[in-house]
Formats: structure tokens, sequence, C-alpha cells
């Protein structure tokens, strides 16, 4: 029972704690903690356990945080839970865990694969006693053991989502193309894509729509877009028309069609379905590229920065092209097979993603959770 904040009910034992936060846009933990006794913890104005007040009371004493933070504490050592389970975006939780209730075991899930720059400015899980973090391939934990001298525990599982993906989808490995060409959009609103925006961001992602846009006048391709879904955040009220309305004005005069953004996995089944996925280095053409499609990446030039960067070379990869390297590249893959750049691709995809054609992932952290209980 409640009232207002104050939560008169007595916590459940539980084995395994979820952030209510992660839920809406990972149900994929939904699925890893299937089977085990599972407890959903409230970050934002949590509720007060009074029966915690003197667990409430000792954590604000001991360790001077916020009641809302001692509660969250008080939640996790009341409920018994021996695993903290979410994903690397959300990483107070994650150091209030550590400092509140350090006997419980966390398991964090990465949101993405890493780059340096990113991992450097913004996203760097910090070491921990019982803290491992699930990476989507060996170039990751690499990455994070030449970063840092005491980096965290990295255990490479591969992308959960696109484990989900495939086991709710399904993956053909004989599968046609049905459409020609994808192109994964990147659009974060009207002010951050003005034309008069001259991040090194906007350049790339100007001249990759400029190639596109020609490529298809040319060739007479009609092109599908991927409309940006709500992965990691809800989208700005009226974002996604605006996102329409932006790519009928870039690509004015091509056949266009859009994924469905509110549809889950909807970019995946989108790049599956395509001959070639364009755009430039994401989360999403990282993981087509794992899956046996075929891609074409446009980075920025590696003097203004990593942000839009791809480790691995080879022929997915452009850095900033003239128009002609463009057409001769994207022409090139379009007349090879997705089974032969499959194959020719194998050991980067598996570097980048590891068994990025199966759900394996999913099995993978389970069985860490698993033995993390035992």
């Amino acid at each position: 029972m409640r009232f207002g904040r104050l939560d008169f009910g007595r916590q459940l034992p539980a084995e395994v704690a979820l952030l209510s936060r992660n839920l809406e846009f990972w149900p994929e933990f939904l699925e890893v903690t299937s089977g085990f006794g599972v407890t959903f913890l409230e970050t934002r104005a949590a509720p007060i356990p009074v029966w915690s007040a003197r667990s409430i009371s000792r954590n604000r004493l001991k360790h001077g945080v916020s009641v809302g933070w001692s509660a969250f504490g008080a939640r996790l050592s009341e409920s018994g839970v021996r695993v903290l389970l979410g994903t690397d975006q959300t990483r107070e939780p994650f150091e209030m865990a550590a400092r509140l209730s350090p006997q419980v075991r966390q398991i964090l899930v990465a949101h993405g694969s890493i780059r340096s720059e990113v991992l450097l400015r913004h996203n760097h899980i910090k070491k921990a006693a019982h803290r491992t973090l699930c990476v989507w391939g060996q170039h990751d934990a690499n990455l994070y053991q030449e970063t840092f001298s005491d980096a965290v525990d990295c255990v490479v599982t591969g992308s959960l989502r696109n484990a989900m993906h495939i086991r709710v989808n399904g993956l053909n490995p004989k599968r046609l193309p049905t459409t020609p060409l994808l192109f994964v959009s990147q659009y974060a609103g009207i002010k951050k894509e003005r034309q008069s925006n001259s991040s090194n961001r906007n350049r790339v992602l100007r001249l990759l729509e400029q190639h596109v846009g020609r490529y298809c006048r040319e060739q007479k391709l009609s092109l599908v877009i991927a409309l940006r879904p709500p992965v990691s955040g809800a989208l700005e009220p009226g974002q996604t028309a605006d996102e329409i309305r932006h790519y009928r004005s870039v690509f004015d005069g091509i056949d266009l069609s859009f994924t469905n953004p509110s549809l889950r996995y909807s970019t995946y089944v989108a790049s599956d379905d395509a001959d070639v996925t364009v755009g430039v280095p994401s989360g999403s053409l990282t993981e087509s590229f794992a899956r046996g499609n075929k891609v074409l990446m446009v980075q920025q030039l590696p003097a203004s920065g990593s942000y839009f960067s791809f480790p691995k070379d080879g022929d997915w990869l452009l850095t900033e092209p003239s128009y002609g390297d463009f057409r001769a590249r994207l022409k090139m893959l379009q007349n090879f097979s997705r089974l032969e750049a499959t194959n020719l691709w194998k050991s980067e995809r598996q570097e980048m993603v590891f068994e990025g054609e199966s759900d394996f992932a999913i099995s993978k952290v389970k069985s860490i959770l698993e033995m993390l209980l035992t």
C-alpha cells in the first residue's frame, strides 16, 4: 500500500534486480531473466519503504546519500537480491549499489559497440568488485584494456538486441534482398540538422545524403529509410514527422518508403531485407554487418575525431569519399552476393560482434546470471 512516496508494503525476496527505467527500452532483459525471481527497482521519485526506515537511516548516516538512494540500497539489501542487471547507459544506480550494497553482483550490458572518443568522454564503466560488463566483441574488450589500467572486467557476449531480433524474427542464411538500398537515419531534430550547423557530425551526414541522393537518381533506384526508433530514450513530440519531411526534401524526386519506428527491430528487419545498407558507423550498421549483410559505412576523417568511425577497414568502409569513390564502391557491393560478403568479412564481423548471426548473446548473458546465482 502506498501514500504518496511512502510504501507500507514489505520488500519481497528476489534473486535478480532490474531497473524499472531500463525496461521501456530494454525488454530484452525480461527474456534474459525469465525463470529467476526478479524485483523491479525505481530510481526516479522512488517509493520510500516504511518498513526499511532503519536501513534507510543507516545508509543516510554512513554514506551521506539522499533518502531516495538510501531507500534504493535498502531495497537491494532486504530483497536478498544477488545480482543487479542493467545497461551501461544508466551508470549512477550501479555506482550507488557498489557503495550501498557491495555484496550484490553487477552485470551491465553494453548498449552499443565502443569507440575510443565516446569511451573517454562519456561512457567509461569503472572497475568495481563484483562488476561485469558484457560487450559486443573482442574489439570492445581490447579497447577497454588498452585505454584503462584498471579496466572493468569485460565478457564478450555479442549484442543482446541483435540476438533478440534473430530470436523473434529469424535470420534465413539463404535470404535474398527484396529492396535495393536502405539508408539508416541519424536524424536528431530540426535544430541539430539545420544547414548552418557546421559540426563534424553534420558535415559527414550531409555528404552522405548528397551521395545517396545522387546515386539513387542516376541509377533510378527506390530508397528505404530506416527512421530513428526510441531505443535509448523517448523521441521528441513530432520528431518522426519532422524526420520524414527532412528526407522528402533531401531525397526529392526519389521513390521513398519508411520503416515504422514504433515497431521493435524495424531497422534490423529492413536491413536484412535490403541488398545494401548505407549509413554512418552506428550500432545498427555494425549489427547488420555482423549478421552477414552487405553494408557501406561512411566515416569521418580521423583527424576530426572518432565519433563516426569504424575500427576495421575493408570494402564496407569509406572515409568522407568523393562521389566517384562512393559510386564505385556501392556498385561493387551491389555486384557481389550477400553470401560472398558474409564469408569474405567473417573474421572482422566476429571481432566486432561475437556470434552475430545467432541468438547466442541471450543464452550467454543468462549463463552469466546462472553462474553468479549458484
